[in-house]
């Protein structure tokens, strides 16, 4: 993630780049990234507000998650532990946007935390995450 808004893959191994996704938040800061499990796909959130779902091996963007503010330069989102959902902070609500991973369409929308959501942390095994806020609250969301 960066400044210019590129997302950048690099090989681990070797430190070289192998890939860069150019203006891939329309020239806003990307301020993170997250692979999938099988490491074919990784999300990029931006602070042009939307959360991007991309091809690892083309390049090539696969969706599109808007309908949360996203301000902070740690703005990030997560899969779910079943990769069906992606989880991001909406800095406007103080909750946590749920979209359904393949239509894109907002699912569900938390409101417990009364200031901004500074971290979000999926449950790699079990449908749940947590998340820290500024209100000084650590939150479980589980069934």
């Amino acid at each position: 993630a960066s400044c210019d808004g590129s997302v950048k893959l690099w090989d681990g191994v070797s430190g070289r780049c192998v890939r860069t996704i150019g203006q891939a938040h329309d020239g806003r800061a990307a301020t993170a990234v997250a692979f999938s499990r099988s490491a074919k796909y990784v999300l990029s959130t931006g602070l042009d507000s939307c959360v991007r779902l991309w091809d690892v091996g083309s390049g090539r963007l696969v969706q599109t998650y808007a309908g949360a503010r996203l301000e902070a330069l740690n703005a990030q989102a997560v899969f779910s532990h079943d990769e069906a959902l992606v989880l991001v902070p909406d800095a406007q609500t103080n909750a946590v946007v749920c979209w359904d991973a393949h239509s894109a369409q907002v699912l569900a929308q938390t409101a417990e935390h009364s200031d901004r959501i500074t971290w979000i942390a999926a449950s790699p095994a079990a449908p749940a995450f947590m998340t820290c806020s500024d209100d000084e609250c650590v939150r479980f969301w589980g069934r």
